[in-house]
């Protein structure tokens, strides 16, 4: 079976690079963890020039001698922007396409009982100014194949015709519709050879259900569902899809994707999914966060896509130029967020006087292509109301004086959402809930209440008139590949849970034990909102970190690193 040990700890990292650190390891320098950025992004400005220059990353590890018989690679699932590899002193590939996943070959290279050494010179394109700074902003693992092996697995699901028009988001849940999977599989090249002797074969798990097994003659083959539930974003219904290769019925290897069943389709300027007229208010997400810049946790997309959904109202989120992170997508995936990426490009010929355009998807499209959120590649989205993030939130997602325009966002169906907002000086914390759900950002503290304020949202009763407080999703964090982090929530208000847009007071964090502040320890907030990061410390054990106002008490929340 194909295996990955990640790499994600103790990189070194220096911000200049010379040509003595592809050779040695460094010793002067950082020491960093991944996802990382080159230089910590301001809250509120950013000089591109500053972080133009090549920068350099260092890791150093002793392979396990059971390796010595398979084929290694060293896969990068993002750096910005481009970089050049060395391993072990030698030149392996340079790479330039952003968010495209890069696979280097080892194979042969690697110094069984010793020290190896993996390089990256990271560096801007040529003469580029660029929106943020960059570094290894994504996973990097080893992936060890046997010979036998699948080398790539493309899952391809289409459904009957559906019409769900004037449905609940109960109706759609509870419909089943048929669908058809069309399975391509790539393998190594022994398998390859042996592909038709009939010693291999393949079989299909959807959420563990065995749905398909069959001697594999051909590297395409059709699975049919009779039953499968859709995706929809009133109801996303997400399927693991796994496909295993045997040989002579010895499980050899075996790739899983989640998918989803929906049927998309944009005409006339008009985007059908699921028989129905998508439409609503759609958020044009920023890539990057203050402080972490592009190199954003699991956990901390997924928050972002709470927010954007739930809190901002929004039924869909636009980006451009560059793609979101997987985690971000399958966070989407999950919660029912459709996401329109302007990422195509066009090609002109004029070829007998008639032009003629030719539409390039970008390299990346076949490595996004199991996400079911993705509704188009296209750059015009006209049946969406579009919202720049600046116009009505702050980077932490907190609503800001003009979120009114969007306070009355409709869902994919056409009908209000549920969160019809209180506005008072077009801003406030307290809602009205049409349709209660248990919300991802649950906890709240403030500085006249001792711990947790059970109910969902927020509930005050407060001993002042000015009273700060603190919103956080989760206080237990997992020290896994590599730093977990939580996004931290900041509100001034009055007695009435109402924002006070000129709260402007200082706010000090003090850190302890197995949690560390990424950001800034001292800072203002802005019209009576703010927010900053906590994430794991690189071990395991208790934490806390101490939140301190001009005119409010300390609040001390406590954190749990497993």
């Amino acid at each position: 079976m194909s295996r990955k040990v990640y790499l994600n700890k103790n990189w070194r990292f220096n911000p200049s690079f010379n040509d003595g650190f592809i050779y040695a390891p460094m010793k002067e320098g950082a020491v960093a963890q991944l996802p990382h950025v080159v230089q910590e992004l301001p809250f509120s400005y950013y000089d591109p020039a500053a972080v133009t220059s090549e920068v350099c990353y260092q890791k150093s590890f002793i392979p396990n001698e059971a390796w010595k018989d398979s084929h290694i690679y060293l896969c990068l699932e993002r750096v910005a922007y481009s970089f050049t590899l060395y391993f072990n002193g030698e030149k392996i590939l340079t790479h330039d396409e952003y968010n495209a996943a890069c696979k280097a070959d080892l194979t042969g290279l690697m110094r069984f009982g010793a020290e190896n050494l993996a390089v990256l010179k990271v560096f801007p394109e040529k003469g580029s100014v660029l929106p943020y700074p960059g570094g290894i902003t994504g996973d990097v693992y080893l992936l060890i194949e046997d010979e036998i092996c699948l080398k790539e697995v493309k899952v391809i699901p289409r459904i009957e015709q559906i019409h769900t028009a004037g449905k609940s988001a109960e109706e759609i849940a509870d419909l089943r519709v048929m669908a058809n999977l069309t399975t391509t599989v790539v393998l190594s090249d022994p398998g390859t050879e042996i592909m038709d002797t009939g010693r291999l074969s393949v079989t299909q798990y959807l959420n563990g259900k065995k749905i398909f097994g069959a001697p594999l003659r051909n590297d395409t083959f059709q699975t049919q569902l009779y039953k499968a539930a859709l995706w929809d974003p009133l109801s996303p219904s997400v399927y693991v899809i796994t496909t295993e290769l045997c040989l002579d019925g010895k499980a050899m290897d075996s790739i899983s994707h989640r998918i989803g069943f929906r049927d998309g389709s944009d005409r006339k300027e008009v985007f059908f999914l699921n028989g129905r007229k998508l439409f609503g208010n759609a958020f044009r997400c920023p890539l990057c966060l203050p402080y972490t810049g592009l190199a954003i946790p699991e956990r901390t997309e997924r928050e972002r896509v709470w927010l954007i959904k739930e809190e901002l109202n929004f039924s869909a989120v636009i980006f451009d130029d560059i793609l979101p992170s997987h985690d971000f997508l399958d966070a989407c995936d999950d919660m029912g967020l459709p996401v329109f990426l302007n990422l195509i490009s066009s090609e002109e010929n004029n070829a007998n006087g008639q032009e003629e355009k030719e539409v390039i998807l970008p390299p990346v499209a076949d490595e996004y292509m199991h996400h079911p959120c993705i509704m188009s590649w296209g750059e015009k989205h006209s049946y969406l109301h579009e919202f720049s993030s600046e116009k009505i939130c702050d980077s932490f997602l907190n609503k800001n004086a003009a979120f009114f325009t969007a306070a009355g966002a409709s869902d994919a169906s056409g009908k209000k959402t549920g969160i019809m907002e209180i506005l008072k000086n077009n801003m406030s914390l307290g809602k009205k809930e049409d349709d209660p759900k248990e919300h991802f950002i649950t906890k709240t503290f403030t500085d006249t209440e001792a711990g947790f304020i059970s109910k969902t949202g927020l509930s005050v009763n407060p001993l002042s008139k000015k009273v700060l407080h603190v919103l956080l999703s989760a206080n237990e964090l997992s020290e896994k590949h590599s730093y977990d982090m939580t996004m931290v929530r900041l509100f001034m208000t009055d007695e009435k849970g109402e924002i006070l847009p000129d709260a402007f007071d200082a706010i000090r964090l003090e850190a302890e034990g197995a949690v560390e502040v990424y950001g800034p320890s001292l800072f203002s907030l802005n019209a009576g909102s703010g927010g900053f990061f906590i994430r794991s410390a690189g071990h395991t054990g208790e934490g806390a970190v101490t939140v301190s106002s001009t005119e409010n008490r300390p609040i001390r929340i406590t954190f749990k690193v497993e």
